[in-house]
C-alpha cells in the first residue's frame, strides 16, 4: 500500500517537473548583450550615406616641404576637415591660368627657403570642381584647366596656391585670401600624423620638387584586415533604380538580367558585378567637364551608391565617365579578383549607366595579422632593375589594400584587405608583388 502511494507520488513529481522543464525551454530568450565580444560593427556601407561634395574631391595624401625635411601623411580626414574650413572662408582675388610650370620660379628656385604643402589627388579634374568643393568662393572668374596637384606656398604671409594638372605641364596660380599662419598651425597641430616621404624621379616629367613623385618612405607594419560580407539584393536595387514588376528576367551563364521598356540590368553572379543602362540614352563626350562631374554625384548620392570612404579615383571627359574607390583609414582598396569601383557615365539628358559591386562588409574581424612591406627605395630599384619594366613608365606609387576573399572560406564570407604597394605603370594600376607588377 504504501509503496503504491510512494509510486503515484513520485509520478505526480515527475509529470509537474516536465511541465515546468517544458514552460521554461519555450519561454527562453537569448540574451547577447551580455556576451563579450571584440567584433566591431561598421555603419552600413552597402546601401551608401549621404556624402557631401568635398568629402570625394579629397587628397590621398598631403606632403610637406620645408628646405631639405621632406614629410607626409594619408590620415587625412582630420587635416581634411580643417583645411576645408580655412579655404572656405577665402576667396579669389586673381587667376594666371594655363601657365608654364617652369615660369614659377619663386617656388622652385632656392631649396633651403622652400616651404610648400601638396595635396595630392587621384584623378585630374577640373579648376572649378576643387575651388567648387573647397568652398572657395571664385565668383567674377570663369576657372579653366585641370588639376591633380595643389601646392600651397608657405613661405609669405598670404599663402600661394598652384593648380597643376596631370600632365605636369600646365598650371594655375589663384591668388587666394589664404593665411600662412593658420595653415601652419594646422600643420603643428596634425605633426604626429605625419612621417618621413621620399621624392622619386622617374622620368624628365616628374624631375622637379613640384612635380616629383612622393610616398612613404619607410611604411611601418600594418594589419591585414578581415570583414564578413554578405550580398546586397539585387531585387532591391532594381527598386532603388526604377525597375519595377513590369520587367523581364533571364540567365545564361551566370549573369541575370532584367528588362523592361526604359531599363536593363545585369547582375554577374561570379564578378558580383551590378550594371544598370538607360535605354533611352548612349554614351556621350563631355562638354563641361564640372557640371558632368557634379551630375554624376548627384545621381550616386541619390542612390546612396557611396560612402564617406568614397574618393574619386579617375575621371574620362571622352565617355563622361566617373569612377570612384573606397578606402581604408585613407587608403586606397584595389583587388586582383573582385571588380570593386563604382562607375556612373552620363549621357546627353541623363545617366546612361551605373555599375557598382553587391559585397557589402558587415563586421570587421580583429585581425593580429601584421604585413612587413618593403621601403620606396626597394620597390624603386627592383623595378629599374628589371629586365622586364622600365622606371620610366611609372608615374605614382601608393600605398593601399589588396581585396579578396579569404583563402580559409566559411560560411561567414571573410574577406581580407592586405596592404601593398600599388603602381601606376604606363597608365594602369598594377600591384607590387616580389619584384614584379601583377
Amino acid at each position: 500500500m504504501i509503496k503504491d502511494i510512494l509510486k503515484a507520488i513520485f509520478l505526480f513529481l515527475l509529470v509537474v517537473s516536465s511541465l515546468v522543464l517544458t514552460v521554461l525551454v519555450w519561454s527562453y530568450e537569448t540574451d547577447f548583450s551580455e556576451v563579450e565580444t571584440s567584433l566591431s560593427s561598421l555603419p552600413n556601407t552597402g546601401y551608401g550615406d549621404h556624402v557631401e561634395f568635398s568629402q570625394i574631391i579629397r587628397p590621398y595624401q598631403y606632403v610637406l616641404i620645408e628646405g631639405n625635411e621632406v614629410n607626409g601623411t594619408q590620415d587625412i580626414d582630420t587635416m581634411n576637415s580643417a583645411l576645408n574650413t580655412e579655404f572656405s572662408s577665402s576667396a579669389v582675388e586673381s587667376l594666371q591660368m594655363n601657365t608654364d610650370l617652369s615660369s614659377v620660379d619663386h617656388v622652385i628656385s632656392d631649396i633651403d627657403a622652400q616651404h610648400f604643402l601638396i595635396l595630392d589627388f587621384m584623378a585630374d579634374i577640373p579648376v572649378k570642381t576643387f575651388l567648387s568643393a573647397y568652398g572657395i568662393d571664385y565668383e567674377g572668374f570663369n576657372p579653366r584647366g585641370n588639376m591633380n596637384r595643389a601646392i600651397i606656398d608657405l613661405r609669405e604671409d598670404d599663402a600661394g596656391l598652384y593648380l597643376i594638372d596631370k600632365t605636369n605641364q600646365n598650371t594655375t596660380y589663384v591668388n587666394v585670401a589664404l593665411s600662412s599662419s593658420a595653415i601652419i598651425d594646422i600643420l603643428t597641430t596634425e605633426q604626429t600624423a605625419f612621417e618621413r616621404f621620399s621624392s622619386i624621379i622617374t622620368n624628365s616629367n616628374n624631375a622637379s620638387r613640384l612635380t616629383s613623385i612622393y610616398s612613404p618612405s619607410a611604411p611601418a607594419s600594418m594589419n591585414r584586415e578581415v570583414f564578413i560580407s554578405s550580398m546586397m539584393s539585387v531585387e532591391l536595387l532594381n527598386q532603388v533604380m526604377f525597375l519595377y514588376n513590369d520587367y523581364t528576367s533571364t540567365n545564361q551563364n551566370g549573369i541575370t538580367m532584367y528588362e523592361n521598356d526604359q531599363v536593363a540590368t545585369y547582375y554577374n553572379n561570379e564578378t558580383f558585378r551590378y550594371l544598370y543602362q538607360n535605354k533611352h540614352e548612349e554614351e556621350s563626350s563631355s562638354t563641361n567637364d564640372h557640371i558632368t562631374i557634379r551630375k554624376n554625384f548627384d545621381f550616386l548620392n541619390s542612390h546612396r551608391a557611396m560612402n564617406n570612404s568614397s574618393i574619386i579615383f579617375d575621371y574620362n571627359s571622352d565617355n563622361s565617365e566617373l569612377v570612384l574607390r573606397d578606402s581604408i583609414d585613407g587608403k586606397l582598396v584595389f583587388s586582383d579578383e573582385i571588380s570593386n569601383t563604382t562607375v556612373v557615365r552620363d549621357g546627353i539628358n541623363e545617366i546612361y549607366e551605373f555599375q557598382r559591386m553587391q559585397l557589402r562588409m558587415n563586421t570587421q574581424i580583429p585581425s593580429q595579422d601584421t604585413v612587413e612591406l618593403p621601403n620606396i627605395e626597394t620597390v624603386r630599384y627592383e623595378i629599374a632593375s628589371s629586365d622586364d619594366l622600365s622606371l620610366q613608365f611609372v608615374t605614382n606609387f601608393i600605398l593601399g589594400y589588396n581585396m579578396r576573399f579569404s583563402e580559409e572560406q566559411s560560411e561567414l564570407n571573410l574577406v581580407t584587405y592586405t596592404p601593398s604597394w600599388f603602381i601606376l605603370y604606363d597608365g594602369e594600376w598594377m600591384r607590387y608583388e616580389e619584384g614584379g607588377l601583377n
